[in-house]
């Protein structure tokens, strides 16, 4: 199922007419605050927003998997990858949408 999509630029003018500002205000704001969830998430902290969620890092050991267009197998190496987690109300604030 493909889901309709909103880009950053849509989001933020949204907001901008949501609160009655100027969209550039808005970014930059909505930009400094990404920054500092990167930043955060990138030291290795993670970063609980009430009502929302969680943005941390997920980490993967060593594992096999297998090319799928070779079908031979291989080892992936260890990495970190970041991960968000809804908060329990935004989960059910979409349940209750698609309902």
């Amino acid at each position: 199922m493909t889901q309709p999509l909103i880009n950053k630029r849509e989001l933020l003018r949204e907001v901008a007419q949501a609160l009655d500002r100027p969209c550039a205000q808005v970014e930059s704001i909505a930009n400094a605050i990404f920054d500092q969830i990167k930043t955060h998430v990138a030291e290795r902290r993670a970063v609980n927003i009430a009502g929302f969620g969680k943005f941390c890092l997920r980490k993967l050991g060593r594992r096999q998997g297998r090319d799928p267009a070779t079908g031979k197998t291989t080892t992936f190496r260890p990495c970190v990858l970041p991960l968000f987690r809804p908060s329990d109300s935004f989960k059910l604030q979409v349940r209750d949408a698609a309902a």
